[in-house]
C-alpha cells in the first residue's frame, strides 16, 4: 500500500511506500503538516500490522454462535412442538425458563464480540479476557454440579484464562494490533 503526501507550499505529491515519514517536503524543505503525517503513519503502520489471524476466527465463530443461539431463542418463541429439558418432556414456559437465563446474555456478549472485533475496538481485549473470569466463576460456584466435575471445569477455565491473557497481551502480533488500535483512536 502506498501513502501519497501532498505538500501545502509547493503542491509535490509525495509517494510514501514504507516509515518512516518525512517531516520536510523532500523538494522545498517545508515542514508537512503533522496531522498530514501522523494520518499517514497510521495507514502505513496499519498495513503493517493486520488483524490476527486467530482474533478474526473467534471474531467469526462468536458471530456464528450468537446468531445460532438467536435463532434457537427465536424458534422456541414460536414453535408449539414439545420440549425437552435435561431429557425431561417440559412446557414451553419451563423450557423457556431453562434456556433464557444462559442464551441472553451469551447472545448479548457474543454478537458486541464479534461486532467489536469487525469494527476494531481496543476494548476488546479486556472484554475477551473478562469473558474467561466470568467462565472461571460460573464453573467455581454453579450450583448442582458435581465436586470433579466443578473443579475439572474451573481448572480447564482458569488454563484458558491464562492462555487467552497470554496471546491478547504478551504475542508481540497481538500486542502490536491493539497498540495500533489504541493509537488510531478507536478504542472509543
Amino acid at each position: 500500500m502506498s501513502v501519497i503526501l501532498v505538500c501545502p507550499m509547493c503542491g509535490e505529491a509525495n509517494t510514501l511506500l514504507r516509515l518512516p515519514v518525512a517531516e520536510r517536503c523532500p523538494r522545498c524543505d517545508a515542514p508537512l503538516p503533522a496531522a498530514a503525517r501522523e494520518l499517514a503513519v497510521q495507514s502505513l503502520l496499519h498495513e503493517l500490522t493486520p488483524r490476527p489471524l486467530l482474533i478474526t476466527l473467534g471474531a467469526g465463530f462468536a458471530g456464528l454462535w450468537a446468531v445460532v443461539a438467536a435463532s434457537i431463542v427465536l424458534f422456541s418463541l414460536i414453535s408449539s412442538g414439545s420440549f425437552t429439558a435435561n431429557g425431561e418432556s417440559v412446557t414451553k414456559a419451563e423450557f423457556l425458563r431453562t434456556l433464557l437465563p444462559w442464551f441472553l446474555p451469551a447472545i448479548a456478549y457474543f454478537g458486541t464480540l464479534a461486532w467489536a472485533v469487525w469494527r476494531e475496538r481496543a476494548w476488546v481485549r479486556e472484554y475477551m479476557i473478562f469473558a474467561w473470569v466470568v467462565a472461571v466463576g460460573v464453573t467455581a460456584f454453579t450450583p448442582g454440579l458435581e465436586m470433579s466435575s466443578r473443579i475439572s471445569n474451573t481448572i480447564t477455565n482458569a488454563l484458558c484464562l491464562g492462555v487467552a491473557a497470554w496471546y491478547l497481551y504478551g504475542k508481540a502480533n497481538v500486542v502490536a494490533y491493539y497498540a495500533l488500535l489504541e493509537r488510531r483512536g478507536s478504542s472509543n
